[in-house]
């Protein structure tokens, strides 16, 4: 679990399953701010790997996948509403200048 909470992007990725439910890898990232492709195939390779993630093959020619939370994955609702809670109580979803971000910055603070 230490693994999970402590990765800045692994978080996000779910909390982004949960909003959206299944997703393409071009939707998550496009939804996800920041992320390099790279980097969002490693997250996605490790949450699948801990059977948070499950990929499915939607077609070959072109090479299309779908990602959804496992029932697992789906168990951290509660973890990732608390984090979510948490920065809105210590105001970390406000940049340095004032103005509001969005719920990613509650999520990301302990992984940067």
């Amino acid at each position: 679990m230490q693994e999970f909470v402590g990765r800045k992007w692994q978080p996000i990725i779910v909390y982004h399953l949960l909003e959206e439910g299944p997703m393409g890898f071009s939707a998550l990232k496009d939804g996800v701010d920041e992320i390099s492709s790279k980097m969002l195939s490693e997250s996605l390779d490790d949450l699948e790997a801990a059977g948070l993630v499950d990929r499915t093959l939607l077609s070959d020619r072109p090479v299309r996948v779908e990602y959804a939370l496992t029932d697992r994955g789906q168990s951290l609702e509660p973890l990732i509403t608390e984090m979510i809670n948490w920065g809105a109580e210590h105001d970390v979803a406000s940049d340095t200048d004032g103005t509001e971000q969005d719920g990613e910055t509650a999520i990301a603070v302990g992984g940067e």
